[in-house]
């Protein structure tokens, strides 16, 4: 069982800590000089770099590899990750800035913004986050929105709710309920809109494919893309009688690997044990929305990234372990309770 405790470093690390900071330091002055909000940051960026670079050289030398090579390169690209986040979390604080700017009394300025103008921006066009600028940070938010919609279509069996989520959300062309509801069955608004809630939700209550959509908010992009992909193969895929066993038996095999793949592995293997023990029956589409979350990561243990790419290192595993958690936490909030 892994210790709760923090990693204490060795006296050689520390001596390498000295001089791989002055290095982090010139790195993270350069990474911020164009955007003054990153020196609040400034301190952090070059801990968390030197940490990890330490840890990183750790990893290598248990394996018996030689160290990084290009430290520096490694710093600026945990920095640059970093600053990402950083960069997210300021586009949310500037949308809920957004929404308030109407409000401002004559004369505040935001961001270069003034009150009554006709721009409602509260930031300027070409701010920039390590290279990437906020704007793509935007469009970056949308294609989550994207993929969790056709999450939430992939994710149901073949039928009527498929049939209207697919309407809705990228057919529609600006229906109404009313005649959403005229073209599925002759329904009116309301009941449409009752039909709706019950498959997708409410901010009062749950519907049948939320689990979806908050497992692929919970997964890096990337990782949400390819376990999307799954989802929409999810019939093609679907041939194995125990998806389950099948996954657990292709993390024990990858488990001899290394040290590292082991530990990826077991974690891996305990997620879809609970999996397995808390597997709902076939009743009601909801469960059969969870059932096929279920499979579908399984899948992705066994299909994305697969083979070589998993015995590289133990990043290999990273990510079906990531799907793993994330399943296995909807499956936990989600499933019937006994």
């Amino acid at each position: 069982m892994a210790s709760s405790s923090k990693r204490v470093f060795t006296a050689q690390e520390e001596r390498e800590a000295e001089q791989f900071s002055q290095s982090a330091k010139n790195i993270v002055q350069s990474l911020v000089r164009r955007e003054r909000w990153l020196n609040l940051h400034a301190d952090d960026l070059q801990v968390i770099a030197v940490q990890d670079l330490l840890a990183a050289n750790a990893r290598r030398i248990k394996q018996k590899l030689d160290p990084i090579e290009n430290p520096a390169a490694y710093m600026t690209r945990v920095m640059k990750n970093r600053i990402i986040d950083l960069g997210r979390r300021r586009e949310v604080q500037y949308r809920q800035l957004r929404l308030l700017a109407h409000e401002l009394p004559d004369g505040v300025r935001i961001q270069g913004v003034n009150h009554g103008a006709e721009s409602t921006e509260v930031f300027p066009r070409n701010a920039q986050t390590r290279g990437l600028s906020l704007e793509i940070i935007s469009k970056e938010q949308d294609q989550l929105h994207s993929l969790q919609a056709t999450a939430m279509i992939s994710v149901l069996p073949e039928g009527e709710e498929k049939l209207v989520l697919e309407c809705r959300f990228f057919e529609s062309d600006g229906l109404s309920l009313a005649q959403l509801g005229k073209k599925f069955g002759g329904r009116s608004a309301t009941a449409m809109a009752n039909f709706l809630a019950k498959i997708v939700g409410t901010a009062n209550s749950s519907g049948a494919v939320e689990p979806a959509a908050i497992v692929v908010g919970q997964l890096q992009m990337k990782t949400a893309e390819a376990f999307v992909k799954v989802l929409q193969n999810y019939d093609d895929l679907d041939l194995l009688s125990s998806p389950i066993q099948t996954a657990i038996g292709h993390l024990e095999f990858a488990a001899h690997y290394s040290e590292d793949h082991r530990q990826q592995s077991i974690l891996g293997i305990a997620r879809l044990r609970y999996l397995e023990r808390h597997l709902p029956n076939a009743r009601g589409l909801s469960n059969k929305v969870l059932i096929r979350l279920i499979h579908a990561a399984c899948f992705y243990v066994l299909e994305v990234n697969d083979g070589r790419h998993d015995r590289q290192d133990a990043r290999g595993l990273q990510d079906d372990v990531a799907v793993l958690k994330a399943v296995s936490d909807v499956v936990r909030r989600y499933s019937p309770k006994p």
